[in-house]
């Protein structure tokens, strides 16, 4: 596996030529009380800007994972020396990147998060991820 070192070049973000995978698997979230049923209802991630970045978040209720999104031009930014049209963004502004979405999930008593990608030459940095939920009742 070889890096490259300038990490302004979204060409260094390879390992010698080929795509490598990333991700970051959250601790299961109980809640307060864990026989209590909770709500889900919004998610936010905040990740370094890049000029091209492609994500993928998953979601794991009662054992299984199913993709929630695909993000890939919310992160990005506006440089001319590394245009690619399907992420196209005009934004110049390189500091960290929000994005948020309602996400609406009822009546579970315990939930996991995975971010993952694995698109060539592109970087991701996490700065933060949040997600809001309420508790309601008795987990049946």
């Amino acid at each position: 596996m070889r890096f490259y070192t300038n990490e302004n070049e979204s060409t260094s973000y390879n390992d010698d030529g080929v795509t490598y995978s990333w991700s970051w698997t959250f601790p299961e979230f109980v809640g307060d009380v864990f026989y209590m049923s909770k709500c889900l209802r919004h998610i936010a991630i905040r990740a370094k800007a890049s000029v091209r970045t492609t994500l993928s978040l998953s979601v794991q209720l009662e054992g299984q994972w199913s993709t929630v999104t695909r993000e890939s031009a919310a992160f990005g930014y506006w440089d001319f020396n590394d245009i690619n049209l399907a992420n196209l963004s005009f934004s110049t502004d390189a500091t960290p990147k929000k994005v948020s979405f309602p996400y609406s999930q009822n009546n579970f008593d315990k939930i996991s998060f995975k971010l993952y990608g694995s698109t060539i030459n592109e970087p991701f940095g996490l700065y933060s991820f949040a997600f809001e939920t309420y508790e309601k009742g008795y987990h049946k």
